[in-house]
């Protein structure tokens, strides 16, 4: 991970979203949602291309909402 200004704030936005999901899914019971909000503050520490960073952490996001639904 490099350490520049944009793949910082991207590492705070999906690392934001993650926590989110993480605290939605433990409150309703539901481990898919723990699992992705783990991941998504997680997974900044080994993408370091923004272009990356931003694809997996959209898709990450989307996850739940098309397939556990």
């Amino acid at each position: 991970m490099s350490f520049d200004g944009v793949n910082l704030l991207l590492s705070f936005i999906f690392g934001t979203f993650g926590l989110i999901y993480f605290r939605y899914g433990k409150r309703l019971a539901r481990v898919p949602y723990i699992t992705i909000g783990v991941v998504l503050m997680i997974y900044p520490y080994f993408v370091s291309s923004r272009v990356g960073m931003i694809a997996v952490g959209v898709l990450l996001m989307l996850i739940p909402r098309f397939i556990w639904r």
